[in-house]
């Protein structure tokens, strides 16, 4: 999101959303058809709330990226868990023992710790007017992304929903809207021949698609 290719920036965070769910819910497709395992027990609207929560969540993670450095990503990552114990108990009503809540806020001290020295040190900079715009981007990141984790658990345990069923679910939603996203702008024709037309924005495309698919394969795997 702040590289330079043929001396332009890549703003464009829902094409990169789209081919990562694209991606996706190719192999979890063809997975679901080998295991037979293309019915659920869920309705297929109720993947669409995590769905709509997680490309929300990744618009505001790649939109922050243009604000904040990728060191400042990770650190606002670390308080996700404060984010899934009050989304848990607020969507759930699911509560937890207070030392989890204890850690989880420690952790968060530290983070908010860190996001003001990286405040003084940026003051007078360049990037000094959009540190905050980046954070809030950050915080939009967090809850949306804890919401997503936490419903997508829900999904697994009431309806015994499969990683596979559960991958191939969440991403057909979200690469259904983003790609009517994408054709209500008429961004996506453009930006798909910029991308084939320009090798190095192709490789780091491909390389982010991959690697986010390889998390989700994790994540999906845990949760089920």
């Amino acid at each position: 999101m702040t590289a330079d290719y043929n001396g332009e920036p890549f703003r464009e965070p829902n094409f990169l959303i789209f081919g990562t769910r694209f991606m996706a819910s190719m192999i979890a497709i063809g997975v679901c058809l080998c295991k037979n395992q293309l019915r659920t027990r869920s309705a297929l609207y109720k993947f669409s709330f995590c769905s709509i929560s997680n490309i929300l969540s990744s618009f505001c993670q790649f939109t922050s990226l243009q604000f904040l450095s990728f060191p400042v990503l990770q650190v606002a990552k670390s308080c996700k868990t404060l984010a899934v114990l009050l989304v848990s108990f607020m969507v759930l009503g699911k509560r937890f023992p207070p030392f989890e809540y204890a850690v989880a806020l420690i952790v968060m001290i530290g983070a908010g710790a860190f996001f003001y020295i990286y405040a003084e040190t940026t003051k007078g900079g360049e990037g000094a007017l959009n540190w905050p715009v980046g954070l809030t981007f950050l915080v939009l990141f967090i809850l949306l992304d804890g919401f997503t984790n936490v419903w997508q658990g829900f999904l697994s345990k009431k309806y015994k929903t499969t990683q596979w069923q559960m991958m191939l679910g969440v991403n057909f939603w979200s690469m259904t809207l983003t790609l009517l996203i994408q054709g209500a702008d008429n961004t996506l024709g453009s930006t798909t021949a910029r991308v084939l037309s320009t090798p190095t924005l192709l490789v780091d495309c491909s390389m982010l698609c991959l690697s986010a698919v390889t998390g989700q394969l994790f994540i999906f795997h845990t949760i089920a």
